[in-house]
C-alpha cells in the first residue's frame, strides 16, 4: 500500500517534471476506477465508520479535482 502510493507519487512528479500529462490522466483513471469499485462495493453510511467512509469520498472528490484542474478539464459540481 505505501510502496503504491510513492509509485503513485514518483509518477507525478515525473509527468510535472517530463511535461507529459498522459501521466497524470493514468493516475487519475486509476484512482477513478479503484475508487468506484469502493463505491460499488462498500456501504458508506449507516457504518460505525461513516465518517471516515465520507473523508476518503471527499479526499477522493479533491483529488480528482485538483488532476482534473491541472489538466485545464471542467469539473461538474455533482455528478
Amino acid at each position: 500500500e505505501v510502496r503504491e502510493e510513492l509509485l503513485r507519487d514518483l509518477r507525478n512528479e515525473r509527468a510535472r517534471a517530463e511535461h507529459s500529462p498522459n501521466i497524470l490522466v493514468l493516475y487519475l483513471f486509476e484512482l477513478a476506477s479503484f475508487f468506484n469499485a469502493f463505491y460499488g462495493t462498500e456501504k458508506i453510511l449507516g457504518m460505525p465508520d461513516t465518517a471516515s467512509r465520507v473523508t476518503l469520498c471527499e479526499a477522493t472528490a479533491q483529488v480528482l479535482t485538483n488532476g482534473l484542474t491541472i489538466l485545464g478539464v471542467a469539473v461538474p459540481e455533482k455528478m
